[in-house]
């Protein structure tokens, strides 16, 4: 998951971050990532062992890995040039997002909802889409798959 943003390039703290979290993963840091990581997460659950655990997990996994190299270009990319263009998608999706999540601003999940024709939108309250919601998300992926 990317800093979302739609149509423009997006210049904040959430991509600025970003940058530095590549420079993390980039020196090898497995300790520091895994704490960016956790960082990252809802404060409810940051002491949580499974989220613990999850942080450690994907920290040894990107260290040494090329994501710093696709997020250093990523984030100066525009995903979406003509955002119109969504209008023809012809599938239906599904658009998750969560209040209060400033990586991943629920405003952009509203966008991007309100410009895909057969979309279903579902906004979480703040807490995680992984971690307080995690069965709520489950079941609206069943349920969406299971439609479709």
């Amino acid at each position: 998951m990317l800093p979302a943003v739609l149509d423009r390039v997006r210049d904040d703290a959430a991509t600025a971050r970003l940058g530095r979290f590549a420079d993390l993963v980039d020196a090898g840091h497995v300790d520091a990532v895994a704490a960016h990581l956790l960082a990252d997460q809802p404060a409810p659950v940051r002491t949580d062992p499974a989220v613990v655990r999850w942080s450690r997990d994907r920290a040894e996994e990107l260290v040494g890995s090329g994501v710093p190299a696709v997020l250093r270009v990523l984030v100066d990319r525009v995903p979406v040039p003509d955002p119109a263009l969504l209008g023809r998608v012809p599938c239906s999706v599904l658009v998750l997002g969560q209040e209060g999540d400033a990586l991943h601003p629920a405003s952009v999940a509203r966008e991007v909802a309100a410009l895909l024709p057969r979309s279903v939108l579902h906004l979480s309250g703040p807490g995680g889409i992984m971690w307080e919601h995690r069965g709520r998300t489950r079941d609206l992926v069943g349920e969406f798959l299971s439609a479709t």
